[in-house]
């Protein structure tokens, strides 16, 4: 039986310069690189700040997450991974 917990790794709002600079902050204090998607499969800005969250998870902790997402009716979007 799978656990319903969802380990976080880090998370973050994504203001005061967009998803740019809260993934290069991330980066940094992981010590992790930080592979973003296509900027083109991005569908929002991703230097200006935005009214959303920055969460780093495992694989299976994303489709957790996806899983929620769609059945609450949320919006959800893969940028990329750190590795």
């Amino acid at each position: 039986v799978k656990s319903g917990r969802i380990n976080i790794h880090a998370a973050k709002d994504v203001t005061k310069g967009g998803l740019i600079s809260t993934v290069h902050e991330i980066a940094e204090k992981s010590g992790l690189d930080f592979d973003l998607e296509s900027f083109e499969s991005i569908p929002f800005s991703i230097t200006r700040n935005l009214d959303n969250f920055l969460v780093s998870v495992s694989d299976d902790g994303y489709e957790k997450i996806f899983q929620i997402c769609k059945k609450k009716g949320c919006s959800i979007c893969k940028v990329g991974r750190l590795d």
